[in-house]
């Protein structure tokens, strides 16, 4: 599940008890329906105007304090708190560099075919 929310900068004190309402809500709702959020495998980035950089909210949920993270994958990009690209091409490039060497190392080439005879 993603749950995405956008702030005004005039509500930034309050979007900590804000967003853990939302998360609460989300909770008894599952609850109610027989599901169980779990917190302890929760993420959550947060991604600050460059002024609010340093202020680093924490969420509660369930009793249970839930510290941002630097990165999260969603839907295959990986997401990376400062909004940059650079982790998810050096994930795309570690995976694109170890299916080469596996290619190479079977023999097998994308530019050659063979043949099974029978």
């Amino acid at each position: 599940m993603t749950l995405s929310c956008t702030f005004l900068l005039q509500t930034i004190p309050t979007m900590p008890w804000k967003l853990s309402r939302y998360l609460e809500a989300v909770q008894n709702w599952m609850g109610a329906n027989r599901l169980k959020l779990n917190p302890s495998k929760m993420e959550w980035l947060w991604f600050p105007a460059s002024r609010f950089s340093q202020i680093i909210p924490s969420l509660t949920i369930g009793g249970e304090a839930l510290a941002p993270i630097e990165s999260a994958r969603n839907l295959g990009v990986l997401l990376y708190v400062r909004l940059s690209l650079e982790d998810h091409i050096a994930s795309v490039s570690r995976g694109l560099s170890y299916r080469c060497d596996v290619c190479a190392n079977c023999g097998l080439s994308p530019l050659r075919t063979r043949y099974a005879q029978p």
